[in-house]
Formats: C-alpha cells, sequence, structure tokens
C-alpha cells in the first residue's frame, strides 16, 4: 500500500506529465479550435435535465457510516429526476477507503468518475500524465460555470489545483469557513480580566503579566486562589496528520518572535522556504514559553493533555477555573448552551519583544483537493461536468450535504446577516445526527455555503450567536495580522516523496522530543541548543528544503 502521509502534512505532490485530454470509446466530446467543447448531448448550463437523453454514469466514492443507503438515499433520487443522470455507485467502505481507492486504481478498471475520493496528489500526477485523468480546463470553462465562478472568487484555491504545466485533473471541496484560515486563537477569560481591572494584553510581557495576575490574585473571588489555572491546552504533536505544530499554542507563542507555519516553515523576502525550528529567534520564542511554564502559568500537563482534558476544567461543574487557552473556536473547549462559555472572549496575536506580529494562517483549512476526478472511461466528460457544476450552487451545496429546504434548511430574510457579515441566504432548522438517508451529509457536496449562513450578530454569545463570535474574532483581530507570504500546498514528484520521506519523519520526531524538552526543562536552550541544530545538517535538511523550494518556485511562476 502507498503510504499516504508524510512529514508536516504539506509534502503534496507536483504533477509532471504533459497536458492530455483522455476519452474512452463511444460519443466524445470534440474541442473545437478556440479550444472551447461542443456536444450535443448535454443541455445549456443552469438547464434541468442536463442530458437530453437518460444517461447513466459509473461514481466511485466511500460508504460513509452516516449513510443509509447511496443506492435509496433521497437526495440520490431526486437529483437523477432532476439531472436525467443514473448513478451507478461503487462504494468503498469507510474503513478502508484509501486502500480499496488504490486497488481502484492499479485495476485499470476506472469508473466514469472518483467522487469525494481525496485521491492523493501523487496520483494526480502518475494517472494525469498518463491520461487515466481527465484535464479539466477546458471542459469546465463551456460545462461548470458555477465551478468556475467559485474558483475565480477564490484565487488562492484555484492556484493549489493547478499544477505547474497549467492543468487542473481534479476539483476541490469548498468549505467557506472564514474563521478556518486562521486555526490558533487565542481564548482569554475576560471576566477574570475585568474582575481584576486588566486591560487586554498586546505583547508577550503584557500576556505574562496577565497570567501572573490570575495566579495571584484569586480572579473567580471564591477565596481560594488555588484551584485557578492561568493557561491550559492540548497535547500540540496530537495532530494525525503529522504537523508538528498543527492545532499547537507552541506555533502561537513562536509567531510573536519569528513568522512561521503550523509546521514551522516560512517565506523568506527572497522567495525562499527555510524552516524556523533551528533559528535563533525560535529559541527565544521557545525561551519565552518556558518562562511561562516554569512559573506555572501554562500547566505543564498541556504537553500531554487530550481535548476532554481542556474542556473538562473549562466547562466542568462549579467556578471557573480556566484562564486562557489556543484553540479555533470556544466550541472546542466550551458547551456553546452553557452560560461559562460567555467569559472568553478572542484576543489578537501577541506582539514579541522585537515587535513581531504574526497570525497563523491557513488557507487550505477549507478546502481539500482530489475530490472531483473524470477518468478517461467516461465516454461524455461533458456529462459530468454539467451533473457537479450544481453542487457548486449555494442551494446544490446545502441539498447534497445538509438535506431538503423547508426540512432541514431554510432560506432567510434579507436583513438576517451570514457568518461572513453579510446578508445571509440560509439557516439550518435541524441538525441530521447519526444515520439518514435524506442527503449525502459532509462526505460528497463540493461547497458548503456556510459564509451565507444566518448568525446573530445582535448576540454572539447566544446558542445560534458562534457564528458571528468567530467572524467577529477573525476579522477584526486576526485577519489584521496574516502574512504577507504563506506556504500553499505543492506539488512533488514521487521520486523526489521518496528521497525525502524518512529523513522528513526522523527530522519531525526529534524536532517534537526537543521541543517538549526544551519547554519542560529536561535540557537547557543555552547548553543544549547548538548540539540540537548541529544535528539538522545530518538529518538531511538541505534536501528537504530543495524539494520544497523547486516546487514553490513553480507556483509562484505560474500563479
Amino acid at each position: 500500500m502507498k503510504t499516504k502521509k508524510f512529514l508536516f502534512g504539506l509534502v503534496f505532490l507536483l504533477i509532471t506529465g504533459t497536458m492530455v485530454f483522455a476519452g474512452g470509446g463511444g460519443q466524445q466530446a470534440q474541442t473545437g479550435s478556440a479550444g472551447s467543447v461542443n456536444s450535443n448531448l448535454v443541455t445549456a448550463p443552469g438547464q434541468f435535465p442536463i442530458v437530453n437523453a437518460p444517461y447513466t454514469m459509473r461514481v466511485w466514492t466511500v460508504q460513509t457510516v452516516n449513510i443509509e443507503d447511496f443506492n435509496t438515499n433521497e437526495f440520490t433520487l431526486s437529483y437523477e429526476k432532476k439531472t436525467g443522470v443514473h448513478i451507478n455507485w461503487e462504494l468503498a467502505p469507510a474503513t478502508n477507503g484509501p486502500e480499496m481507492l488504490n486497488l481502484s486504481l492499479a485495476s485499470g478498471d476506472y469508473p466514469d468518475v472518483y467522487l469525494a475520493a481525496f485521491v492523493p496528489k501523487e496520483d494526480e500526477i502518475l494517472y494525469g500524465s498518463q491520461g487515466v485523468f481527465v484535464p479539466l480546463n477546458k471542459l469546465i470553462e463551456t460545462y461548470s460555470p458555477n465551478a468556475v465562478s467559485q474558483l475565480a472568487d477564490n484565487p488562492d484555491i484555484r492556484a493549489m489545483i493547478t499544477t505547474p504545466d497549467g492543468n487542473i485533473y481534479s476539483l476541490p471541496f469548498i468549505a467557506k469557513t472564514y474563521h478556518m484560515y486562521f486555526p490558533f486563537k487565542l481564548w482569554m477569560n475576560t471576566t477574570w480580566m475585568k474582575n481584576l481591572n486588566l486591560k487586554t494584553p498586546t505583547t508577550t510581557e503584557e500576556f505574562y503579566q496577565v497570567l501572573k495576575a490570575f495566579k495571584e490574585r484569586d480572579p473567580n473571588g471564591n477565596g481560594s486562589g488555588k484551584d485557578v489555572i492561568p493557561f491550559f491546552d492540548t497535547d500540540p504533536f496530537q495532530d494525525p496528520n503529522n504537523r508538528i505544530g498543527n492545532t499547537s499554542f507552541i506555533t502561537f507563542f513562536i509567531n510573536a518572535f519569528i513568522q512561521c507555519d503550523c509546521d514551522f516553515r516560512y517565506v523568506t523576502n527572497d522567495n525562499k522556504i527555510a524552516f524556523a525550528f533551528d533559528k535563533p529567534e525560535f529559541r527565544e520564542g521557545l525561551r519565552y514559553v518556558r518562562r511561562l511554564v516554569s512559573e506555572g502559568l501554562i500547566d505543564e500537563t498541556s504537553f500531554s493533555a487530550k481535548p476532554a482534558q481542556l474542556r473538562s476544567i473549562a466547562d466542568g461543574t462549579g467556578d471557573l477555573l480556566l484562564g486562557a487557552t489556543v484553540q479555533r473556536a470556544p466550541s472546542a473547549f466550551m458547551n456553546m448552551n452553557g452560560d461559562k462559555q460567555k467569559n472568553y472572549d478572542s484576543v489578537p496575536p501577541l506582539a514579541g519583544p522585537n515587535g513581531v506580529r504574526f497570525a497563523v494562517y491557513n488557507p487550505e483549512a477549507s478546502y481539500s483537493s482530489g475530490q472531483f476526478i473524470i477518468t478517461k472511461s467516461m465516454k461524455n466528460p461533458e456529462v459530468a461536468c454539467r451533473w457537479i457544476d450544481y453542487f457548486y450552487t449555494w442551494e446544490g451545496g446545502l441539498e447534497a450535504r445538509y438535506g431538503r429546504e423547508g426540512q432541514e434548511w431554510e432560506r432567510t430574510a434579507p436583513d438576517v446577516m451570514a457568518s461572513s457579515g453579510l446578508p445571509a441566504l440560509w439557516r439550518p432548522l435541524t441538525a441530521l445526527a447519526g444515520v439518514q438517508n435524506i442527503c449525502w451529509r459532509t462526505n460528497i457536496g463540493q461547497y458548503y455555503p456556510q459564509d451565507k449562513q444566518a448568525s446573530n450578530f445582535n448576540d454572539i454569545y447566544a446558542s445560534d450567536g458562534l457564528e458571528a463570535r468567530l467572524y467577529n474574532a477573525t476579522h477584526d483581530n486576526y485577519a489584521p495580522y496574516a502574512p504577507k507570504k504563506y506556504i500553499p500546498m505543492l506539488y512533488m514528484t514521487t521520486d523526489v516523496i521518496k528521497k525525502i520521506n524518512q529523513p522528513s519523519i526522523d527530522m519531525r520526531s526529534y524536532v517534537q522530543e526537543y521541543v517538549v524538552q526544551f519547554l519542560t526543562g529536561g535540557l537547557s536552550l543555552d547548553k543544549d541548543w547548538d548540539a540540537y541544530v548541529a544535528n539538522f545538517q545530518k538529518m538531511g535538511i538541505n534536501d528537504i528544503l530543495a524539494a520544497y523550494q523547486g516546487p514553490y518556485d513553480a507556483f509562484i511562476k505560474n500563479n
């Protein structure tokens, strides 16, 4: 079985194949002199049904546990009636979807379409260059105007699914969730700050003083003063995608000393990719966090705690115990229907002693590639492009992923605000839980219009105000500090991946081990730092950086 995970979660692949328009036998779309694709089989974009005669399409996807049966699913049947296209499903068990995908790709008996298959970019390289996957550029320009519009509205996403040779082999899933672009937000107990007459901290030193006050001055007013936990978080290296700093409070603090992403990487002023974890500024960031840990302001259990432990401290019965944490949203550590969550507000990124102040920026957080791929088995690829296009409308995305209008969701009045700060288009009426047969839920549906979901801007602490609260936190506190340069998902060749895979895994483990030792006092940031840095050369850091640099240069050139 092919390895699907690599160091830092950002080792994706560079498609190097030539541009090929491939189709199976039978009637095919024809390319005109102007590059447009013409077909008498499909109706004009926006019309239903989408075909002039009944059509059957083989679609491979994963049978998830929350869908009873794709064949009898209400949305499956209604969309077949709407489009005139019947789907013969090829369903892989949810428990071994990646393995079944590998078998399907290796078999040579390809479906017409891979849908919500999370096809890895290395497979886009391999099968795109062989003509197994059909380039979509010209097809979507003619037959998928809604998809084209979404990509135009999200040029960063279009750039990240466009290969260095200009081909698009897969269409993405797009979740318009603004706040996910900034995964590490500092949430502070502002009630305690008011109780102690403290100002909102803007620098690392001011934050230190606030935590110190939390520890020493009985902020919850119960007379004890010993039950308070100034800062608590969860294991910074727990992420299953092997990203060094994903969901990491360490990354949050480091960005007050040197700009870096979830994997401690950054782009220099001359567009060179570098790692932060061997830089003097990184050491100073660790030294600051070590100070907080050594004085009991960061609970040392945070280096191994699970989310349930954070929630039990923040949202348990009795008095408020938690002063601050770094999470994507308050819902990660609080019950949004309870009263305790009303005590926590977002605080902007902190400025370090040299004025460095960055928010951790992750534009890939609300999109995923490899979600819709047409193979050469598809006799009429224009049908597949017309079929998928409806899912890139907000109504189509909701019907596929959320359910029926008037039952699971409804349209909103013009004066209702959405989580994006713009007029809303819809609000949920019910939450689908467990196994259901109404829609395709989160596993299929190319667009989830969360940015158009109604939210309560009049009371952001109400149960229906979370999205407004997150919008305010993102727009006001974090977007202004986004770095000007970031490292997108990159395409790398399979040979390069094989070369750096094991060194990357080894380096990841090495960094994790040393960072925790530095922060908990097992190693000295003065006596042991030089030896720590010296080992990176032996571990192949230059080869890893070079592996990133080529694809990044191609990305900059093409976009």
